[in-house]
């Protein structure tokens, strides 16, 4: 976009230059020598693109806090109408040193095709402007030619990314995160050094959201869908080993009863977490289809299968209870729209603090 506008302001400086040819040739007449003339336009293109900087930089901070005034957008730090949003003085250099940049460029060339002039034909023509010369017109024309391969690059562009975002619109991420509300919790204090501590915050919380007005469900989880989870070695029990200490590898999320739920999740098989799956009931996890697919010849055989999840990136499978696969839920993209295979995934209940 803006090289388009700088082509289209230099073809209208040169447009200008050809009514003022007798101007500049009584200039040159009376003494005033090449480079004088051409300070003198070049001086006159940084004035109209100092204005022009100028009028954008106050459209465009007037525009941001206009839009600001009818939707925040959910964006930080912004307070209510964007009364926090200021102009920034690394935004006023970039935008002084650009404008500067691009009026030199782009007003230098049709500076130096205006100095140069027939002074005789200049004279004679009376400014009439009917002959720009062999050379500016090449020039002109080369701008117009310029201008329309960026505009149909700019058009190309925005067409291939209406289309991008009208193709992942339509896949289906394998949840449906309409009227969902996401948020982070940070426990510093001393009191959550401990497990008790942070499972006790944590289902004081679940348990004022789940009173609110309005709320259907409410879940925890250690990482939220297309968060790009973290992964881990698994080792199926009752399976010989083959090949190292483990069979393979998946996805893993910690999360508590009604996360299924809340991201409406289908259950394929068996079921999903509930609030008997605590401390002391018998360790379970919930595998995607995936998952089933991949260490099992069909999603039936897998229910029923126990496995042991090695304790992350150390892939140490000690003091790790072994745990019954009890559920087989829908496949979810967590590793991107674009991709076109799902990962194994594994959701287990929630143990606090996150290893």
């Amino acid at each position: 976009m803006l090289l388009i506008a700088c082509g289209n302001v230099a073809n209208l400086l040169l447009m200008k230059a050809t009514t003022r040819k007798r101007e500049i040739a009584i200039r040159t007449s009376l003494g005033a020598g090449r480079f004088r003339i051409t300070r003198q336009l070049l001086t006159e293109s940084v004035l109209i693109a100092l204005g022009g900087g100028a009028l954008g930089v106050t459209l465009g901070f007037s525009s941001a806090r206009l839009l600001l005034t009818v939707n925040t957008a959910d964006l930080p730090r912004v307070r209510d109408n964007g009364l926090l949003v200021e102009m920034d003085w690394r935004v006023l250099g970039f935008s002084l040193l650009l404008t500067l940049a691009t009026s030199f460029v782009f007003g230098l060339i049709p500076a130096l095709q205006s100095s140069r002039v027939n002074l005789t034909r200049a004279l004679k023509d009376g400014g009439r402007g009917t002959d720009t010369g062999a050379r500016r017109s090449y020039f002109r024309s080369s701008l117009v030619v310029i201008e329309i391969a960026l505009s149909v690059a700019l058009v190309i562009g925005a067409g291939l990314f209406i289309r991008a975002q009208l193709e992942l619109g339509a896949v289906n991420p394998g949840f449906d995160a309409a009227n969902v509300l996401t948020m982070r919790m940070s426990l510093t204090e001393q009191r959550f050094m401990k497990t008790a501590g942070v499972t006790q915050a944590v289902d004081d919380a679940l348990a004022r959201i789940r009173s609110l007005p309005g709320v259907v469900s409410a879940a925890v989880a250690s990482s939220l869908p297309l968060e790009m989870a973290p992964g881990g070695p698994i080792r199926i029990m009752g399976r010989p080993l083959t090949n190292g200490p483990f069979h393979g590898a998946a996805l893993w999320f910690e999360v508590s009863p009604g996360f299924f739920e809340t991201f409406r999740i289908p259950v394929e098989r068996g079921r999903v977490l509930n609030d008997r799956d605590t401390a002391s009931a018998p360790p379970v996890v919930i595998i995607n289809e995936a998952m089933a697919k991949r260490y099992w010849r069909n999603i039936d055989d897998a229910l029923g299968a126990r496995i042991l999840i090695a304790k992350g990136l150390a892939k140490q499978f000690d003091d790790e209870p072994v745990r019954q696969i009890v559920g087989v839920v829908a496949n979810m993209r967590d590793r991107g729209l674009t991709t076109n295979r799902a990962p194994p995934c594994m959701f287990r209940s929630r143990k606090f603090p996150m290893p």
